[in-house]
């Protein structure tokens, strides 16, 4: 059972976590799509393009596959989440990137491009405020299509 407290100052109720309350067994909706939207990022062809590691990993192995946990540990990543399963549970969703039959690998459905059309796809904007944080500008930004 939660506890239900009142803080001075404030009329909403703040309930403290109950140690006995089961976990749920599925993540938060909107934390799966974030986490998803974040891997297809690393994959996609306007960062893949320009990311030595990743295209290094790739390399690595003849489909292209890159450790799950060397991804989920990019500090991006772990600000999302630390545990593999929510990830695993993420990409299951995606029409962009696939994992390995045994869930411990990721790479991108569709091969690299041959031709980098990424700047004529890019746009130069200005007179954002200075703190503006990059969730706040892919916030602003997908009112007007798909963001990168």
């Amino acid at each position: 059972m939660s506890a239900v407290e009142v803080t001075e100052g404030s009329s909403s109720p703040a309930v403290a976590a109950d140690v006995d309350a089961p976990v749920p067994a599925v993540a938060d909706q909107t934390l799966l799509d974030r986490i998803r939207e974040q891997m297809e990022f690393y994959f996609s062809d306007s960062n893949i393009l320009f990311d030595n590691h990743l295209r290094t990993k790739m390399s690595e192995h003849p489909e292209g596959f890159i450790s799950l946990e060397h991804i989920a540990s990019f500090n991006r990543m772990q600000s999302l989440t630390k545990d593999l399963q929510t990830v695993i549970q993420a990409i299951e969703k995606s029409d962009e990137i696939v994992l390995s039959e045994d869930k411990t690998m990721v790479r991108r459905k569709n091969p690299l491009p041959e031709k980098n059309t990424t700047m004529e796809r890019s746009i130069y904007a200005k007179g954002f405020p200075e703190d503006s944080s990059l969730d706040g500008l892919i916030q602003f930004w997908k009112e007007y299509g798909g963001v990168r």
